[in-house]
Order: structure tokens, then sequence, then C-alpha cells
């Protein structure tokens, strides 16, 4: 008797992978995706499962809500591939790519770069191929892709999110440049992954990552655009620090990217996200932080004749600009910390200079009296009028004036009388001194240190 697991590998019940390159297929009840082939030994058929794509309509008519699984075709019959297009993805003897031209000839000759062979450095081949003689194939999930793949994908994407942006369609460009920083996030290089592969990520890294933080600036979104700024700033402070041993850059600097446009005009493009985010989150000094490391980077790499000379005087000045903007920003939030401290404080010093005016007023004036002949300056045995005399700092005296014609004085006169009268019965001229006022509170305190002295004392003698 045959084991259970014998039974499964004859007649194909048990789990079979899906199908690397899963073909786009032609059946009588419309297109369909091969998920997975099946082999029974037995017989020798191969049984393929074929997820049909044109069905969206759910087979009760009275059900309210479509099915969640998709509806799948089980056929032992092999289909016709769909007809293919430019950009479409194929599978030929020589092995999988991508068709760039389709010939007009009688055998409608399609062009395919193949994407599973791998030369030296970065030469691409090519293969002529009659359209009776490939298939088509359901393009690579992220998942599903190599390392080559993904770079390339990236870079695609990349091309895609660029013509979106000169359309100023920026919603769309931050999407794609997304999904392309995206598809290269997570490589993990194996043996296989050469120096060019590694710099063709760097490029695509730093370059998806800065237009995506200038879509974010151009959508008010200071938070990201930030972020994809260090993203990029961040890699390219790692590849300076090794400049002077990195394959890497030497293969960049074969290819035209020197290094006046990798630390130059790239770094300054992250640090100028960076800076214009601050100033917009109200961090006026952190920018201008930012804006100095963007100028050190400027007087380091421009120069007279580089390629990179004129966007670097061009940068230059949007930072100087960027600069001044922070600075007067800075001015402004601390004009406002002021008009708050005194809008806190103003209010209890007015009240007080009221209250010292007052104050002041009431000490200079003579004592009124009820009567008319006080009034009229008189005194009551009906003898010589009062004489009132103010002693200022130059001991001038001023005889027989109306309380109402002195000007109030803020410091204290001494004031005498004709008639003998003791000020004191109207005036306090005494002002309490800091230790009167808080003798209690003195008193309380050294106490409390002379208690902590002797308890020290005490201590110390154990």
């Amino acid at each position: 008797m045959a084991s259970k697991l014998d039974f499964s590998k004859q007649f194909g019940t048990g789990y079979v992978p899906e199908d690397k390159d899963q073909a786009l297929v032609e059946t009588p009840f419309g297109r369909g995706v091969v998920i997975r082939t099946r082999y029974n030994v037995t017989t020798g058929e191969t049984t393929k499962e074929i997820e049909l794509t044109d069905w969206t309509q759910p087979f009760d008519e009275t059900a309210t809500k479509s099915f969640t699984k998709p509806h799948m075709l089980y056929s032992t019959q092999s289909f016709p591939s769909i007809p293919s297009t430019v950009g479409s993805d194929v599978l030929t003897q020589w092995g999988r790519g991508k068709v760039i031209e389709i010939r007009n000839d009688k055998q409608q000759t399609h062009v395919v770069q193949l994407s599973s062979w791998r030369l030296a450095g970065r030469s691409k081949v090519k293969c002529f191929v009659a359209a009776q003689n490939i298939q088509v194939v359901r393009p690579f999930r992220i998942y599903d892709m190599s390392v080559f793949e993904k770079v390339e994908h990236a870079n695609e994407l990349k091309q895609q999110a660029t013509s979106k942006f000169i359309a100023k369609e920026y919603d769309a460009a931050l999407q794609l440049y997304a999904k392309a920083v995206d598809a290269v996030r997570y490589i993990q290089h194996g043996p296989d992954s050469s120096n060019e592969l590694r710099a063709d990520l760097v490029v695509v890294m730093v370059t998806c990552s800065n237009n995506s933080g200038t879509c974010c600036l151009q959508l008010k979104d200071w938070e990201h655009a930030a972020k994809y700024g260090m993203n990029a700033l961040a890699l390219l402070d790692a590849l300076e620090k090794k400049k002077d041993s990195s394959k890497i850059l030497k293969i960049m600097n074969k290819d035209g990217i020197s290094d006046s446009q990798l630390f130059g005009a790239w770094k300054v493009k992250s640090l100028l996200l960076i800076g214009k985010s601050q100033l917009e989150k109200y961090e006026p000094s952190d920018a201008i932080e930012t804006m100095k490391k963007g100028l050190d980077a400027i007087s380091t790499y421009k120069k007279e004749g580089d390629p990179m000379f004129k966007q670097l005087q061009s940068q230059e000045k949007e930072i100087r600009k960027l600069y001044a903007e922070c600075t007067q920003k800075i001015k402004e939030i601390r004009k406002k910390e002021k008009q708050r401290a005194k809008a806190m404080f103003s209010g209890g010093e007015q009240e007080t200079k009221d209250t010292k005016k007052n104050s002041s007023n009431e000490a200079f004036a003579p004592p009124r009296s009820s009567t008319p002949d006080n009034a009229t300056g008189m005194s009551e045995g009906g003898g010589s009028p009062r004489s009132v005399t103010f002693m200022n700092s130059n001991e001038a005296e001023i005889e027989s004036q109306s309380p109402h014609d002195v000007p109030p004085q803020p410091l204290k006169k001494r004031v005498s009388f004709a008639d003998g009268s003791s000020p004191g019965d109207d005036i306090d001229d005494h002002e309490p001194s800091f230790f009167e006022e808080h003798m209690e509170a003195l008193l309380l305190l050294a106490g409390f240190g002379l208690g902590c002295w002797l308890a020290s004392i005490a201590w110390k003698k154990r």
C-alpha cells in the first residue's frame, strides 16, 4: 500500500509552489494567469491552475457581494499567449526579458532585452524573436525580483515619476518616487552583486529620496520632506567618509558623476530640504545650522570651470536667502517673547508707579481743614499764614504755594510748619527697611540654621 506522501507525489494532490514565470493566456472564459502547474506522475499530464482575471461578477447574480476569492480554471489543455506590446515581460528560448521594439515585418520580429543574462560591467544582451516564439508573462512582484531586477525596476519608476514631476503632478510623482525607494530599500547583496550594481543602487536611492522630498515641499508636507532629505544625506555622508578608498565612488566618477555633483549639488539639495522644513516648523535656529553645513559644502566643491559651478552658485543664493529668512524669523520670535513678558509684568509695575505717585502727592500736600480760613492759607488764631518749605537737592525754598501747584517729587522731603505743628501727625515719613519687613522670616531662618549647626556638632562628637 502506497504511503500518503507517495500518493501526493504520484497524483499531484500535495502542495505545489507557484510558477516563477506565470504565463498570461487566452482561455475560452477570458484572459487568465497560470498560477501553478501540477504534474501527474501516473498519466504524465500537467494540470494548470489558471486565475481568470476578466471575471469580476459573482456566479450568483442574486448575491449582494462579489466573491473575495478569484475565479479559478483547472485545465490540462495548453492555451495561447495574449498579444505582446512594447514593455511586456516575455519568456523566450534564451531566457526572460522585456520587449523594447516590435518590427513591422512578416514575422513581427520582437526585439527583447534579456534580463536573465548578466555580463561584465553593464553590458546588456538583445535577441530578435518572432511573435509566435514568445510567451507573455506576468511582471515580477517585488519579492520575486533579484537584486539586479529591483534596481532596474526602481530606475523605470524613477523615469515615470520624472515625467509626472515635469507635468507638475506632484502627488503622482511622489508615489512613484516612493515606490522606487521602497523597491531597493531593503536589498541584501549577495556574492553576485557587482560594484556597478552597488553604484547604481546608491544613485537611485539618493536621487529618488531628494526628488521625493522636493515633491513633499510642493505639497507642504514638511515632516516627510525632511525625512527624505535625511535619508539621502545619510548615504552621501557615508560615501564621503570612504571616498579615498571606495571602489563604488570610482565607478560613479567613471560614469560621469563627479564629487562636486555627489557631495556638492546633491548634498546641498538634501540640506535645503531639511532646512526649509525646519523653517516651516518654526525651528529657525536649527535651520541656520543646517544652512551652515550647506555653505561649507559649496565652499569646498564650487570651483570655476567645474560642470556643477552654476548649480552650486544658484544653490548658494538660495541658502543665503533662506538664512536671511531664518534670521528675520528669530527676531520676530524674540520680539513676541518680549511682548509677552511685558504684558505679564507691566500691569503690576504700572500699579506700583501710580501708588507711589499718589503717596508722594499726599506727602507734600499741607493738611486740609474744614474752615474757610485754612482754605485761604490763614491760621486758626488769625496769625500769619503757614510757610511750607521743601528742601530739594539744591536746598531751595518754595514758600506759600498751593498744594496743587507743587509738582510731585519722587523722593521723601523734609517738611516744616511755621506754627510748630509736628509733621508726624499727618505724614508717615518712615519707610521700613528690608530687615524690618522680613524680621520674622529671618529669625526663623537663623533658628533653623543654628539647629542644623548644633545637630552637626553633636553628630561629629559621636
